[in-house]
């Protein structure tokens, strides 16, 4: 067993058993009873011969889990571990994994998986605000090990601090590199940069990026002290230009949690009108009659993200990635695109009423005749607005046209991009074309007025045409079956 590997399993053990444990089943009684935490005592059958340290890890984590919703006992069981030299390690770990596609195929290891980077994420989080509470209760005797272990993390990446910092508190600034200060405007009390060789000028929008995926707070703040003119049209453009280039750049080094995080600043950055993505028309048949303003978040994240895998897949960048990566940013699209899909349906009404439905009066009342002495020009001009104001009404009541519409460009861009991936055959975009598709027939289905016979017709031509471009036979013959199957009820 490596000395990295002791220390995580000396996490369950005495201090004085930190560096060198003994087996796992000779662990006395009463350290079990020290620790008080019934679900650690499964660890007492396991030998270090078979020690497996996700396995330490997922149980570290449900152990201190437990002391947060609860009142910890005092003094914490956690000291008795060498918190500190612990918590170095697991930083180490967590470092090793932001660099998992980096890695040939002999270097890597069951740590450097996205879901154990996760795990080490929250683990470092639950450990930090346990001694940062320690730490803050009896600052001088804690100086020492703090500022050890402060200067320690400073060989790892810059982002690993930060993970730390219920642990810092008040002790230290947030220490950012010096580019990310030109596109921020950050008080220097608090913050401070670093000359990182990697960070070069140009890459402050990266840094930037980078900070928005570490934690909900830190992404408040890059949020918040965004640098940027909004009256300044060619500030904004070339802002969206970069931010284009650096989401490049951060997307494939991306846990899920950290994609999610990314996903909601960029829509607060469109929302915001920071975010300038233009939609375009690549993928329009015709000019459509609709009103898609309620949809233009979901209609330019689809664009956005299109741009984000033509740079990716591009000769430039498309070596970056080994089939492993290409795998996970796959992951990630696929996880943004059921977000969207979800935004988009929970905007649907309820289903209208069958046709054996009794009528409602004021449905009955609207398509009466107009009495027949009355001006003829008036009553043409009044049955006009009638007309006019049922459609509005039930464009405005029911917008399951609109929602077919955003679901095409949907399919049409996870098409357009499983073509252009290494291979053309990634799975989970198929699967996700195939999502789209259900979703596009449920709510045919569920609105039959929303498609008629001849656009549903148009509709499957146009979605063949598209998944004619892929280059397995399979998954084309599955997709065009599915497509087959969108087939209008409207009478």
């Amino acid at each position: 067993m490596d000395k990295d590997s002791a220390v995580l399993q000396g996490a369950f053990l005495q201090a004085d058993r930190l560096c060198l444990p003994s087996s796992l089943s000779r662990i006395h009684k009463a350290d079990w009873s020290r620790v008080n935490l019934p679900i650690l005592q499964v660890l007492r059958d396991i030998s270090e011969d078979t020690f497996d340290a996700e396995l330490s890890l997922q149980l570290l984590h449900a152990a201190l889990a437990v002391d947060v919703q609860e009142v910890a006992p005092s003094p914490h069981w956690v000291l008795a571990c060498s918190p500190f030299p612990l918590l170095y390690i697991l930083a180490q770990r967590y470092n090793q994994t932001l660099m998992c596609w980096e890695r040939s195929c002999e270097d890597s290891d069951h740590l450097s998986s996205m879901d154990t980077r996760e795990l080490l994420e929250s683990v470092l989080s639950l450990l930090g605000q346990v001694m940062g509470a320690e730490v803050a209760a009896a600052p001088s005797s804690w100086s020492r090990p703090l500022f050890w272990l402060y200067n320690k993390v400073e060989q790892l990446d810059w982002t690993v601090r930060f993970h730390l910092k219920p642990l810092w508190g008040e002790h230290f600034k947030n220490e950012v590199p010096v580019s990310l200060l030109a596109v921020c405007d950050l008080p220097e009390q608090e913050w401070s940069g670093l000359d990182l060789p990697q960070y070069g000028p140009g890459t402050g929008l990266l840094a930037w990026m980078e900070c928005c995926c570490v934690s909900d707070a830190l992404q408040a703040s890059m949020l918040s002290h965004l640098s940027l003119d909004q009256r300044q049209p060619d500030h904004v453009s070339m802002f969206s230009k970069g931010l284009l280039v650096a989401l490049t750049q951060t997307l494939p080094w991306c846990s899920l949690s950290q994609w999610s995080r990314l996903l909601r600043a960029l829509r607060e950055l469109m929302v915001s009108g920071r975010l300038s993505v233009p939609f375009s028309l690549e993928y329009v048949d015709f000019l459509p009659m609709l009103d898609l303003r309620r949809f233009s978040c979901e209609l330019r994240m689809s664009v956005l993200l299109l741009r984000v895998f033509q740079l990716l897949c591009g000769s430039s960048c498309s070596s970056w990635l080994s089939a492993d990566g290409w795998n996970h940013v796959g992951r990630l699209y696929a996880h943004a695109v059921r977000e969207m899909m979800s935004s988009v349906q929970a905007r649907l009404p309820a289903p209208p009423p069958s046709p054996e439905a009794p009528r409602s009066t004021d449905s009955i009342s609207s398509v009466k005749t107009p009495k027949m002495h009355e001006d003829p020009l008036r009553d043409t001009k009044s049955s006009a607005q009638k007309l006019e104001g049922s459609n509005m009404a039930k464009v405005n009541g029911a917008p399951s046209q609109e929602v077919l519409f955003v679901l095409s460009q949907l399919f049409c861009h996870v098409q357009h991009i499983q073509v252009m991936t290494p291979g053309g055959q990634s799975e989970v975009l198929f699967l996700c074309s195939l999502e789209i598709l259900s979703h596009y027939e449920a709510v045919m289905a569920a609105f039959p007025d929303s498609c008629s016979p001849a656009e549903s017709d148009n509709t499957r031509h146009f979605f063949s045409t598209i998944t004619d471009n892929l280059d397995n036979q399979e998954m084309k013959a599955v997709l065009q079956q599915k497509i087959s199957q969108l087939v209008s009820s409207a009478a």
